[in-house]
């Protein structure tokens, strides 16, 4: 009888060594199937990500805006009756400081157009600048018509906007007038 107890106890000793080291395998492979559902679910949200679209078209309401050198452009508008936009976070574009945040890394194409009020004698450029740094600035004279469009690789955080980059004169900064848009391209 007790070699038959001693059996039983050695059965349900190795039963629970079996049970624990299978406690053991399903914990550490319940930790390495959460860790790869956690980097599934990153790489899903960064593909997500990258298939949105980012841009933005703004206007101003500001009216007649006298320029010289270094003056940001008042754009401070995002009238969507008109179409102009800013997505998927309109608060990307910074209407009180006139500045696109960029959302995400990547291509972008970055313009604008403005309507010159009158003849500036002095001669007046306008530049497209990234985290205050000008990339491309407009002729020396400006036309009654201003415009410019470029792309530039940007990266999560830069900001963009328009100044005078030389002389001065004077803008109308007004809805359906002037407007600065912008959108990403590639990834």
């Amino acid at each position: 009888m007790s070699f038959i107890i001693k059996q039983m106890l050695n059965n349900i000793n190795t039963d629970i060594e079996a049970l624990q080291l299978e406690d053991i395998n399903i914990g550490l492979g319940g930790e390495a199937l959460g860790e790869s559902i956690a980097s599934l679910q990153d790489e899903v949200n960064q593909l997500i990500l990258k298939n949105v679209h980012y841009g933005f078209r703004v206007t101003s309401s500001f009216g007649l805006q006298n320029m010289s050198v270094n003056d940001t452009c008042y754009f401070n508008y995002i009238d969507t009756s008109i179409g102009c936009y800013c997505v998927p976070n309109i608060n990307a574009f910074e209407t009180a400081n006139y500045r696109y945040i960029i959302p995400i890394d990547g291509y972008y194409v970055l313009g604008y157009k403005l309507y010159i009020n009158g003849s500036p004698a002095s001669g007046v450029s306008f530049g497209i600048y990234v985290n205050n740094v000008l990339k491309i600035q407009s002729g020396q004279v400006a036309a009654m018509g201003e415009t410019m469009q470029f792309n530039i690789y940007c990266i999560q955080g830069d900001n963009v906007l328009i100044k005078c980059s030389s002389g001065n004169g004077a803008v109308e900064m007004q809805t359906r007038i002037s407007q600065f848009y912008g959108y990403r391209i590639g990834f």
